[in-house]
């Protein structure tokens, strides 16, 4: 999967754009740092999308300026991108970032039952993470009883990270379940 595929589906999802807005958009939202995607991959990735009929480009002119191309995602790139987003949404990331930089473009691309059960996954995904991390491991250092350097506190991090995931997700979950959100999910019959 390509992270930069899906930054550069997610902006088009919400406006048409040219490469260089993109850029912006990924800088100011700090999409470089989190995801590690950087103007070169932008335009690379946009050639390969538009290549593969994901998205369409149209030369703009405006003013005195040379022409621009700006980019349109298509209704083969939207389905794209709600694969892109759920195989992250659903997976086993490399990157902790990755689940919520694709929950960041998931606004009009799910119902809201999918969501849900999104959600559910994720919760029930850390809470196993959370019971493995309070079971006894077999390590050295847990039979001696001494922890190599800052382990507890890396320790007590993770718990509390993952304690803000969850009250996060819960929030988010009630939104969803109170109609909070409502207009940011699809229904059954848009999906494509």
């Amino acid at each position: 999967m390509s992270k930069a595929h899906m930054v550069v589906l997610g902006f088009l999802n919400n406006e048409p754009m040219y490469g260089y807005r993109i850029g912006q958009m990924v800088s100011e939202q700090r999409f470089s740092i989190w995801a590690g995607i950087k103007l070169p991959s932008i335009y690379k990735a946009l050639q390969t999308l538009e290549s593969g009929a994901y998205i369409c480009g149209q030369q703009i002119a405006e003013g005195n300026n040379p022409p621009r191309t700006v980019f349109s995602l298509c209704p083969k790139g939207r389905e794209y991108l709600r694969k892109l987003l759920y195989k992250s949404l659903t997976g086993e990331q490399d990157s902790p970032h990755e689940f919520w930089i694709a929950l960041s473009f998931s606004n009009r691309i799910f119902t809201k039952q999918e969501m849900l059960q999104v959600i559910d996954k994720r919760l029930s995904m850390i809470t196993e993470i959370e019971i493995m991390h309070k079971t006894p491991h077999c390590s050295e250092f847990m039979k001696t009883g001494v922890d190599p350097f800052a382990m507890k506190h890396l320790k007590a991090l993770g718990t509390r990270f993952h304690q803000d995931v969850i009250l996060t997700l819960e929030e988010l979950k009630e939104d969803i379940v109170q109609d909070r959100l409502s207009e940011s999910f699809i229904s059954e019959g848009e999906i494509t």
